[in-house]
């Protein structure tokens, strides 16, 4: 556990003093904001399609970029490592290299999540104003903004898993980050989607990741933050279950293939 913890420090460090990435990601996160801020003027302006007011919505989109930025690329890390073969250097280590690049992504995505948790309540609390979010509000912004990452994270990893036998798994990636938009309730509420599409949502982890996370932090309800964090948890245990069969099924092939 030492081994992982001093994994986890040097990449939170290793975060911190990369000004340029941590620059690079303020600035499209800002571009994103300022994008949807314009939007959400659109969307106040036809009355009956959220229930959430206009200085609501605005958060709610705030608080779904916050989280949607701050999740590393690590399928692209996989990937890189896989093809260059740096994979068989770093098998050989004294710790699990799933383990690894899981800590390694959680030492990132948190100091993702602070800074640009920072960047994201200036910038909405300056275009709209302040919003009252209960305690307990605040503490599912937080402990679920937290387990939203980490199933972000094994999310990323099985994609990037799966170049043992794609080879090149952006297309998968594009696939999933569309399915976040469009399951996930990025620009509205998924309340404010068709029934069908409410029903489909439900039942894959993308809604949980955005749109249930945030709008339940601008209307805590005890029954429902219970669900939610229990759902999150399950899909995270499911999804390092998928991602530890996929690993060790695709070092099988590897070494049949002669490595």
């Amino acid at each position: 556990m030492s081994k992982y913890l001093k994994v986890f420090s040097l990449s939170c460090h290793h975060t911190w003093r990369n000004k340029k990435a941590l620059i690079g990601l303020s600035l499209f996160l800002v571009i994103c904001l300022v994008i949807f801020a314009n939007l959400w003027e659109v969307l106040a302006r036809r009355r009956g399609l959220t229930t959430m007011d206009p200085q609501e919505l605005l958060w709610y989109i705030a608080l779904n970029q916050w989280i949607l930025v701050a999740i590393p690329r690590t399928e692209r890390v996989i990937e890189r490592d896989f093809r260059t073969g740096k994979l068989a250097y770093l098998i050989p280590r004294p710790m699990s290299y799933l383990g690894y690049v899981f800590v390694q992504a959680c030492g990132q995505a948190l100091v993702y999540m602070a800074m640009l948790g920072v960047i994201s309540y200036i910038f909405t609390w300056g275009f709209v104003g302040s919003i009252t979010i209960s305690g307990w509000g605040l503490v599912v912004v937080f402990v679920s903004g937290l387990l939203a990452l980490i199933l972000g994270i094994i999310l990323k990893m099985i994609i990037g898993l799966l170049a043992f036998w794609m080879h090149d798994v952006d297309p998968v990636a594009w696939i999933f980050e569309k399915s976040l938009f469009a399951l996930g309730g990025l620009l509205l509420p998924l309340s404010a989607y068709p029934p069908a599409w409410q029903a489909v949502a439900k039942y894959t982890p993308f809604s949980m990741i955005l749109g249930g996370r945030s709008a339940l932090a601008l209307h805590y309800n005890p029954v429902i933050a219970f669900e939610l964090l229990a759902q999150l948890l399950l899909w995270i245990i499911l999804g390092g279950i998928i991602a530890r069969l996929l690993y060790h099924r695709g070092l099988k092939i590897m070494s049949i293939g002669g490595g």
